[in-house]
């Protein structure tokens, strides 16, 4: 799971926020949310939440998710786990406003594959996904969170809009991973 809190200040207790709106950004003509906008502490904060890796009990997590009004991103491995999220939930969680992101075929090292098996790894996982959701699959989570530039290159072709990390303090609106 990642949570990113865009701010300052002491980390505060997700009970202490109410959700106030939705930050999104423009991906070709279409908008796409990419956090919610917190009331909490005297302040304004973004916080985004991902998690990765499609287990079955990232359901429970929607449903707290839901509970508190707060979107998510989920990352989806094609081939990683054995009791992974099922397609019709994966469905109906996009259908729900959670965004379902791509994190390879097999959830492999990216920086450690030769350009062969990354195109392998990162490329066809968008098209599975797509025919899964019956939509676009626009980001890319690289597994581990690690990625170089060969992961980087392998990525760009795949035609995804954007690519996430949890590289150490990686939280510039400019910093971009693809």
């Amino acid at each position: 799971m990642i949570v990113s809190l865009l701010g300052q200040g002491p980390s505060p207790d997700a009970r202490d926020f109410t959700n106030v709106g939705r930050i999104a950004y423009k991906v070709g003509p279409q908008e796409r949310s990419c956090g919610d906008i917190l009331q909490g502490l005297d302040k304004l904060r973004i916080v985004t939440t991902s998690w990765d890796d499609s287990d079955h009990a990232d359901l429970k997590v929607a449903e707290v998710l839901r509970c508190r009004e707060i979107r998510g991103t989920f990352y989806v491995p094609i081939k990683y786990r054995e009791r992974p999220v099922a397609h019709s939930d994966l469905r109906a969680l996009a259908s729900e406003a959670f965004e379902i992101g791509a994190h390879g075929w097999f959830h492999k090292h990216l920086w450690c594959l030769q350009p062969e098996e990354l195109g392998q790894e990162v490329r066809p996982c968008k098209g599975a996904l797509e025919d899964i959701l019956g939509k676009q699959v626009e980001i890319f989570y690289y597994p581990r969170g690690r990625y170089d530039a060969n992961s980087i290159r392998a990525s760009q072709p795949a035609g995804y809009g954007g690519a996430r990390t949890v590289r150490m303090l990686a939280t510039r609106p400019t910093f971009n991973p693809l």
